[in-house]
């Protein structure tokens, strides 16, 4: 969460829908956005990819949110027709419970369920790692927001692995949310070319706009079999990369600190993005293929700060189960909100 100091007053009709029970309150709250109810204390503000959500906190955390104004919110679901905010908690459009905005009418027609804090999860950075090259022949089919089409490709070879990793910068720290979550970084050679195409993105290093152009690999959803008690990721998308070809605006990037389950490294510099993944729906024939968990969340690809660390694991995915040779930090994958994408004609 980002931290500024500034108060807001807030007086709102909120309504909590917990299963079949509903509470309405009015809040007066002099911190930002923090609705001092005895409990819950629901808080308004900018989440770690500068959305605006409502989520579950106490007055510490409320107080160091950066505000943000209820029009802006990510998770509106029904449309506000009242001067009044009225806040509904029940299932989603995608069966998950989720609070949302809406009116008395559309609330009374929400389906209850049971509570949980689902708009607190946010996607993990993963660290990448470079692995001895492991030949692969693969043909696939790629859909993804660029083009209305299947895309056929091949896969050429394995290049990195991806842990799920911590990240800290500036007194602030990521944790990570589901260790089991890994990816496999497999070249990528596309037969139709790509147009070249601006794409504005923001996480929590601040606004970019990059043009990209050519598809490079795919990440492969993976289990770590060498890691006890791991499972496969089900819940884990496959995202295509693109080549970042020009850097329009990017912030100043800090030095970071990075955990995962090979080890620490402080003081990394960040240089780039190298890379914008986003998520894909992958087709195989004889295989299922899989829709999109989550269309919202892509990666921009950072080149890290490039240290040994040489170590064998053994991971599977849909692709089969492999011996991987780890020879060194690589890249940082951050957890990003694509804007918008323009495509050019050269």
């Amino acid at each position: 969460m980002k931290k500024k100091e500034k108060n807001w007053i807030v007086r709102t009709l909120v309504q909590i829908c917990l299963g079949l029970t509903c509470m309405t309150a009015v809040a007066n709250a002099a911190t930002p956005f923090g609705l001092n109810l005895d409990a819950p204390v629901w808080c308004m503000g900018e989440n770690d990819l500068g959305e605006c959500v409502v989520f579950l906190g106490d007055e510490n955390t409320c107080a160091n949110v950066a505000p943000c104004l209820p029009g802006q919110l990510s998770q509106v679901f029904v449309p506000v027709s009242t001067g009044q905010l009225v806040w509904c908690y029940g299932l989603g459009s995608n069966d998950e419970c989720r609070l949302f905005l809406g009116t008395e009418d559309s609330c009374a027609n929400v389906s209850p369920c049971i509570f949980q804090i689902s708009v607190l999860a946010s996607p993990d950075h993963f660290r990448f790692y470079e692995v001895k090259r492991v030949e692969a022949h693969f043909k696939v089919g790629l859909k993804d927001q660029f083009a209305p089409g299947v895309v056929s490709a091949q896969l050429r070879g394995i290049t990195h692995f991806g842990n799920p990793s911590r990240k800290s910068h500036a007194g602030f720290e990521t944790e990570i949310k589901r260790p089991d979550d890994h990816l496999t970084w497999y070249e990528l050679e596309q037969t139709a070319p790509e147009p070249r195409r601006t794409v504005r993105f923001r996480n929590q290093f601040g606004q970019h706009s990059v043009d990209t152009r050519t598809a490079r690999s795919l990440l492969v959803p993976t289990q770590k079999t060498s890691h006890d008690g791991s499972s496969f990721p089900e819940r884990l998308d496959h995202y295509k990369c693109y080549q970042v070809i020009r850097i329009n605006t990017a912030p100043a990037l800090p030095l970071v600190l990075l955990g995962d389950q090979f080890g620490s490294q402080d003081n990394v510099s960040l240089t780039g993005p190298r890379f914008f993944c986003q998520p894909a729906v992958k087709h195989r024939e004889g295989h299922e293929a899989k829709p999109i968990v989550d269309e919202k969340t892509h990666y921009a690809v950072y080149l890290a700060t490039q240290e040994p660390r040489e170590l064998e694991i053994t991971t599977r995915d849909q692709f089969g189960e492999r011996e991987l040779s780890v020879t060194r930090t690589s890249f940082l994958a951050v957890p990003s909100v694509k804007q918008s994408f323009e495509e050019h004609d050269d």
